[in-house]
């Protein structure tokens, strides 16, 4: 099969995105293979923000799928359809201080 091989700065942001996502969750595991490292908390910061429905989608059932995840925080500006525990809803204001504006369960 021809293998096609694109450069990271020609990806577009969707494909930027599932990129770092997976070489984050590569690293993870080759540490915890090689090191003995453990973690069972994920974070992942505006992850969704590039991405079309279709890789919004596919991204979540991927992190609620992963046993190994005891703990994930979304960092992002959109709202997710995805279950979960608590939501918070942080504003900044003018001078840029940020506040937790409502807390969400």
């Amino acid at each position: 099969f021809p293998v096609t091989i694109a450069r990271y700065e020609n990806l577009s942001g969707g494909e930027r995105q599932r990129a770092d996502l997976a070489m984050q969750l590569s690293l993870r595991d080759m540490l915890m293979a090689n090191l003995g490292f453990t973690s069972n908390l994920l974070v992942i910061d505006e992850g969704f923000d590039n991405l079309d429905e279709s890789g919004v989608s596919s991204l979540i059932n991927l992190i609620t799928s992963m046993n190994s995840i005891d703990t994930i925080c979304i960092i992002s500006h959109h709202t997710l359809s995805i279950p979960s525990d608590k939501i918070l809803r942080v504003v900044k204001d003018i001078d840029k201080v940020s506040t937790i504006m409502e807390e969400l369960t």
